[in-house]
């Protein structure tokens, strides 16, 4: 790593202001479709258990998928897999806390 402290231009950033209330309607339309989801779950618990156990090993097998690839591009040390590695390594990371909250109700049943 280097010590610059380089900045990406102006024109390459995110600015959230440019998206307007795109974040915010998407927000609002997964929690009401999280809420649907949780009311249907109450009426076939059966059903909705077997989706859970189907999104849950969805996301875990891109979460780990992303952290194998960071162990070879580890293991072949390549200098062009930088970018890539960095990409798969925010992945997981992001997933990865979410996942072991997300395990909890598999623990009890």
């Amino acid at each position: 790593m280097s010590d610059s402290t380089l900045q990406a231009p102006k024109e390459e950033r995110l600015s959230m202001t440019r998206l307007g209330l795109i974040p915010l309607a998407l927000l609002v339309l997964g929690v009401i479709f999280l809420g649907i989801s949780v009311v249907w779950g109450f009426f076939n618990p059966s059903r909705f258990a077997f989706s859970w156990l189907v999104s849950y090993m969805w996301v875990f097998t891109i979460c780990a998928g992303c952290y194998f690839w960071v162990l070879i591009h580890h293991a072949v040390d390549a200098d062009w897999s930088v970018v890539v590695r960095r990409i798969m390594e925010t992945v997981g990371s992001l997933f990865f806390p979410w996942l072991v909250i997300l395990f909890i109700p598999m623990i009890s049943a």
